[in-house]
């Protein structure tokens, strides 16, 4: 007959477990418990001229705010102008050490309750939140002592609902105010040279420079009279642009005053035109001149709406121009840079456009100690292999590269001995790479690197490519034609905000993005993954949303979403996936829907399931003879369907702490444990 277990008061030994601590506690914690709130800010914004950054360089100062929420974190609080958790606290960025400082250190209330945080450049005096007053400057020409065009720009960001933490909290920023864009075109009937020496400037008119924004939005509300002056635009190599407050100016007043050798023309529009708030508009203005009179003929050639795009000279400035190189044969980055006499260690930001190899990943790893900006976009990655050798006559070892896909080891000697007479060789293949992939070990624990853009085609990203690179910031877009993401690819890369999959990827490697704590919003796994190896999305507690496996999975490894801890819903093991493995999904207490398991699964290891909050009925599968220690412990379901035939064993703590289970259970006659 069929043993028969009743819930009520008493529990068995195999429903029992000790609690497992799930959080460490550091050095940054108050005498309460509460941590202090550390920043990591970045602009959103469109760059064209240099690679993406964050923006910000040493020295910006941006103010913060932080309110707390009541009633257990059920109820948000009201930015006010005094008496919040956090009172406009100044943080400083440091860009040597690349992180946000303040002279006194600001904590969370404690270590439960949550926060919304505001945060806005430039730093200033608050006397209302609602309505901080804000002037654009009417010099933003930068022709004198102070960067008008700089100081005009308002940042602005917020972040609800942060639970206490140590981790940096990422601070998106964006701009609030509008962009006026002019460029001055050439057109006909200049000579050679004729229309770059011409003097030439740029007013911003019908204007108010005056604003008030509401620091609980963001929203900046034009306020004051229109300028009877116009603002005097900045020039550059893209033309001039002026900041000015999102405001209309009505039909038929001039937007311009455009000035060339000494001639003004006032740009009028027949329809009133608005100046939204982040946006630029851009006006192209082409100029002719005249073959007979020599008068110049203005044309309105273009008009554009468009994101932001960062200013090459402004908010960062010349710390964020990079150095471009050219690379006709892969592996000779290092030669270019020392035929061009630029001294590799002082190179901040490098772009890179032709042929790329392994070799030249390296060389930027181990020989540009201050690298933090990569942009690959231009450049192709060429397949190569190393040797280790020693010329004859010479003492010491040397790397020495090839083009081509490394051949078998037995080849190798013959084409180095071709290609280098008489030389020692130490290591016939001592590294490869093939096309179209980012090497091994590329940037591995590259501490200075904070922006990366891949080349158009990439195809895998090699093991350890990016691992420990904890300054990587921003969103991470894996480029559509990768397949495969290499072990460790993005391992302890806690800076990362998102994550975008290429639609054709197969392989996610073990431990391919642990610790990457800081990835948000919804994880999107293409329908074309089929593994999904140890450790994969290990502590990547800020993904939120269901978790959706693709139905073609065969392979999920062990800790594969372990301390997931923000997932939603309910979860289904696809057909494909017959083990699950240690830990699999271990502290995912967000996922709390319903389990979902076919009849061919089995368990490896213990705690599967540990700490997660299913809910309703559990239905175990049909072929189970194993339930492991811990498997289902903490877990709400309301009941269990029955324990199947064949059963053999139910580990220690397998259901411990379940405690909403009720009703009589059936023991199969099978079971002997």
């Amino acid at each position: 007959m069929k043993k028969k277990l009743l819930f009520g008061l008493c529990l068995t030994t195999l429903f029992v477990g000790c609690t497992q601590d799930i959080d460490e506690v550091g050095p940054t914690i108050s005498l309460n418990g509460a941590p202090q709130i550390q920043i990591n800010g970045s602009i959103d914004q469109t760059y064209t001229t240099r690679v993406d950054d964050g923006g910000f360089c040493g020295g910006d100062q941006v103010g913060l705010f932080g309110v707390n929420y009541t009633d257990k974190n059920a109820t948000q609080g009201i930015l006010l102008d005094s008496g919040n958790q956090v009172d406009n606290a100044r943080y400083t960025y440091n860009e040597e050490l690349a992180q946000w400082e303040t002279v006194t250190a600001v904590y969370y209330k404690d270590a439960e309750t949550n926060i919304d945080i505001y945060a806005y450049y430039p730093y200033g005096t608050v006397k209302s939140v609602n309505e901080h007053e804000f002037e654009v400057q009417a010099d933003q020409s930068g022709g004198n002592t102070i960067n008008g065009y700089g100081a005009s720009d308002f940042l602005w960001a917020m972040k609800e609902n942060v639970q206490p933490t140590e981790a940096k909290v990422v601070l998106r920023f964006s701009h609030r105010l509008s962009c006026a864009h002019v460029v001055l075109a050439k057109g006909d009937g200049f000579a050679e040279g004729e229309f770059e020496a011409l003097d030439k400037t740029v007013l911003a008119m019908n204007t108010t420079r005056k604003a008030t924004i509401d620091l609980s939005t963001g929203v900046a509300t034009a306020t004051g009279e229109v300028e009877r002056e116009g603002i005097v635009m900045k020039s550059g190599a893209d033309g001039f642009k002026a900041i000015v407050v999102p405001q209309s100016v009505e039909a038929g007043a001039a937007l311009f005053s455009i000035t060339v050798d000494g001639i003004t023309y006032r740009f009028k529009k027949s329809e009133k035109f608005t100046y939204e708030a982040g946006k630029q508009s851009k006006f192209t203005i082409t100029i002719n001149k005249k073959e007979h009179s020599g008068e110049y003929e203005f044309v309105l050639t273009d008009t554009e709406i468009l994101d932001w795009i960062a200013d090459l000279e402004d908010l960062g400035g010349e710390a964020r121009q990079y150095y471009v190189v050219h690379l006709d044969k892969a592996g000779s980055l290092g030669d270019k840079l020392r035929e061009a006499k630029k001294d590799p260690a002082k190179i901040k930001n490098l772009k890179v456009s032709g042929k790329i190899g392994g070799p030249d990943f390296r060389f930027m790893r181990d020989s540009m100690a201050v690298l933090q900006a990569v942009n690959l976009k231009e450049s192709e990655i060429v397949a190569m292999w190393q040797a280790k050798i020693k010329l004859s006559g010479t003492s010491s070892y040397i790397y020495v590269s090839f083009e081509g896909e490394a051949p078998a080891k037995s080849e190798c000697n013959t084409i180095i001995k071709e290609a280098y007479p008489g030389c020692s060789i130490s290591e016939a293949l001592s590294s490869k790479n093939s096309a179209n992939e980012i090497p091994v070990s590329a940037f591995d624990q590259k501490k200075t690197l904070t922006n990366f853009s891949f080349p158009e085609k990439v195809t895998k990203i090699g093991q350890n490519a990016f691992s420990g690179c904890a300054l990587l910031s921003g969103a991470l877009i894996i480029p559509d034609d990768v397949t495969e993401i290499g072990e460790h690819a993005f391992s302890y890369c806690s800076n990362l905000t998102s994550l975008t999959l290429p639609i054709k990827l197969k392989k996610i490697g073990k431990f391919a993005f642990d610790r990457c704590e800081n990835l948000t919003g919804t994880l999107n796994i293409p329908a074309t993954v089929t593994y999904i190896g140890q450790s994969a999305f290990s502590c990547c507690e800020s993904f939120t949303g269901p978790l959706v496996l693709p139905d073609g999975l065969t392979y999920l490894g062990e800790s594969a979403f372990n301390r997931n801890k923000s997932f939603s819903g309910d979860l289904k093991i696809p057909e494909g996936v017959t083990v699950i493995y240690d830990h699999t999904f271990y502290y995912c207490p967000g996922l709390d829907g319903q389990l979902i398991l076919h009849d061919n699964l089995t368990f490896d290891g213990e705690s599967q399931f540990y700490g997660c909050s299913f809910q309703g009925e559990l239905k175990l599968p049909a072929k189970l003879k194993t339930i492991p220690y811990g498997c289902f412990e903490n877990c709400l379901f309301s009941s269990i369907e029955g324990f199947p035939d064949g059963l053999l064993e139910i580990g220690g703590s397998a259901f411990a702490g379940c405690w909403r289970l009720s009703g009589v259970l059936e023991f199969p006659e099978s079971l002997v444990s």
